[in-house]
């Protein structure tokens, strides 16, 4: 539903499997007396408020442009990257973390 609702690509499917998992285990279960994956293992609660909402617009800054070409480029906001405390974008036409 994610996917559809953000009019990505499909083959971002498994970006959108990743951040739904995550967010999964952001929540409190009764399994583990209405805590949190999350607080269990990281020992720390998780704020979610701040959350962007997983395929939205976002823009990225970009260096060395001249004064008259634009100076942010559109991206997607597909998750968290797990290599560094950056974020997971959608640029289309390129694939890197940030």
């Amino acid at each position: 539903m994610m996917l559809l609702a953000s009019g990505l690509p499909k083959f971002l499917w498994m970006e959108m499997i990743q951040h739904a998992t995550w967010v999964k285990n952001c929540m409190t279960t009764h399994a583990l007396n209405s805590k949190t994956p999350y607080k269990m293992v990281f020992k720390m609660k998780l704020h979610l408020q701040d959350l962007p909402e997983w395929g939205s617009a976002i823009y990225i800054l970009c260096k060395g442009c001249g004064k008259l070409k634009e100076h942010a480029d559109q991206a997607h906001w597909v998750g968290y990257s797990s290599n560094s405390q950056g974020y997971r974008v959608y640029w289309p036409g390129k694939r890197c973390d940030f």
